[in-house]
């Protein structure tokens, strides 16, 4: 498999046919039975994963969250939304709005290429074309690929 930068290439298949694992070994947190896995080199990879479920009594909100993982980009922040988030309770943020703050915490490393497991679970129909479109428009202004199941 080979992406280009500014692609978006979806992996898609029934449950439990092996997508996250595929994903998995793609990004070295798993090794694959047979087979190998080479990156490139100067790969930098955001990621997304399809469950995060911050314990309920972490006494950290949104803006300390993301400055765990970098400098947050401010007109990125207000792109995505989260912006009004960064002083709430990382725990109590709906799934919506969690999947946009770990959206932007995978962006802060900008990387060349963004792999979302799953973005639009539990997301409806309206909102699935309103995340696709922005991440067409993001990849295209900062130059990465996209790897989504």
């Amino acid at each position: 498999m080979a992406i280009a930068p500014r692609e978006i290439v979806t992996i898609v298949g029934p449950n439990g046919a092996g997508k996250t694992t595929l994903l998995n070994c793609l990004l070295g947190l798993d090794t694959p039975d047979y087979g190998y896995v080479i990156r490139a080199e100067n790969i930098r990879v955001g990621y997304v994963p399809q469950h995060f479920q911050p314990h309920p009594s972490l006494p950290m909100d949104v803006a300390s969250f993301l400055a765990l993982y970098g400098v947050v980009d401010a007109a990125l922040a207000e792109t995505l939304a989260v912006t009004p988030l960064l002083k709430q309770p990382i725990a109590k943020l709906s799934g919506g709005e969690l999947r946009r703050v770990l959206l932007l915490r995978a962006l802060l490393k900008k990387p060349n290429l963004l792999v979302l497991d799953e973005p639009t679970a539990g997301v409806d129909v309206g909102g699935q074309g309103e995340l696709y479109r922005l991440l067409k428009r993001l990849s295209e202004e900062l130059n990465f690929a996209v790897l989504m199941v």
